[in-house]
C-alpha cells in the first residue's frame, strides 16, 4: 500500500487532498524533490555528500559545516540530506523567530542561530538545555532555552514563529494532539512545521508488523489534518544498498487559518 492508497482509502485524510481526483497522488508536485533526493541516497557512499560547503572554516557549534546564507544547516537524520540541499524551512534569517521542538542529537537551534535567527530550543531534559547554552555561550550565539514539556509552549506568544522543527524528538509523545494544537498556535499562518523521525517501515518484519509500536504514515496524516494542519511535502530517504526500504521519514506540514 503506497502513500496515494492511504490518502485515497481513508476519508479521514481527503482534506489534505486537495480535492485532487481519486488515485491521484496527493504530493506529486513534490516528487521531483523526492526523487532526486533518493537519487541522492542510492548514489551516496559517504555522509560527506549531504554536507553543504561550508562558509568559513570556523567549526560550527552544532557540529556541522555551515550555513548558507539564511538557509540554516538543520540535521534531519543520519545519513540523509541537510536543510542546505532539501530547503524545507524558508528564509529563516533576520531575526525570525525559529523553534526546535526537543532539542535533536545535532542541536538544530544553533543552526537557527547562526543565520540570525530568534532561535528558541524547547525541551523536558535539564541536560540537554544545559549542553545547548554552552554550546550556544562558546559560539558566541543567542539561543533562547526552555524547559518544559513539549507541549507546554505557553512560553511563546502566540502566531511568532516562523518555523518550527521536530528532528527525531517528537515520534512517541503520548498526547500528539494537544503538542500539534501548541504548534499551530505558535506559528503565523501558512508557516512551516517540519518533523523527521525513523520511517515507520523502516523495521516492518514477521515480529514487528507495520504501526506496532509506531505511528502509521497514514496516523500521522490524520492527526495533523485534525489540527489544522497541510501536509505539502513527504519525503522518503535513506534508501541504498545497505537499506533497500527508507530509513528515515520527513513530513512539512503549513498551518491553516489564523
Amino acid at each position: 500500500m503506497g502513500v496515494a492508497d492511504l490518502v485515497t482509502r481513508d476519508a479521514a485524510l481527503e482534506d489534505l487532498a486537495d480535492q485532487h481526483p481519486s488515485g491521484q497522488a496527493m504530493v506529486d508536485h513534490a516528487a521531483g524533490a523526492i526523487a532526486a533526493t533518493q537519487r541522492t541516497d542510492r548514489d551516496a557512499h559517504g555522509r560527506e555528500h549531504y554536507w553543504a560547503r561550508a562558509v568559513t572554516d570556523r567549526p560550527s557549534p552544532s557540529g556541522h559545516t555551515g550555513a548558507v546564507a539564511n538557509v540554516p544547516d538543520i540535521n534531519y537524520g543520519n545519513d540523509v540530506p541537510h536543510e542546505t540541499q532539501l530547503r524545507l524551512c524558508g528564509d529563516i534569517g533576520d531575526g525570525k523567530r525559529a523553534v526546535e521542538l526537543g532539542i535533536s542529537d545535532w542541536y538544530n537551534a544553533l543552526s537557527f542561530a547562526e543565520v540570525g535567527a530568534k532561535s528558541i530550543a524547547v525541551d523536558t531534559d535539564p541536560e540537554r538545555i544545559a549542553e545547548t547554552r554552552r554550546r550556544a555561550a562558546d559560539a558566541e550565539l543567542l539561543v533562547q532555552c526552555l524547559e518544559t514539556d513539549l507541549a507546554d509552549l505557553g512560553d511563546i506568544t502566540s502566531a511568532t514563529c516562523s518555523v518550527v522543527v521536530a528532528a527525531h524528538t517528537i515520534h512517541r509523545v503520548d498526547d500528539l494532539g494537544r503538542l500539534l494544537r501548541q504548534v499551530h498556535r505558535i506559528l503565523l499562518p501558512s508557516m512551516p512545521f517540519v518533523i523527521s523521525m525513523a520511517h515507520p517501515f523502516a523495521d516492518v518484519g514477521p515480529e514487528h508488523p507495520y504501526g506496532a509500536g509506531e505511528r502509521t504514515i497514514g496516523e500521522w496524516f490524520t492527526a495533523l489534518a485534525r489540527t489544522n494542519f497541510r501536509v505539502d511535502q513527504l519525503l522518503e530517504l535513506g534508501m541504498g544498498p545497505q537499506s533497500p526500504a527508507p530509513t528515515t521519514l520527513i513530513l512539512r506540514a503549513r498551518k491553516e487559518g489564523s
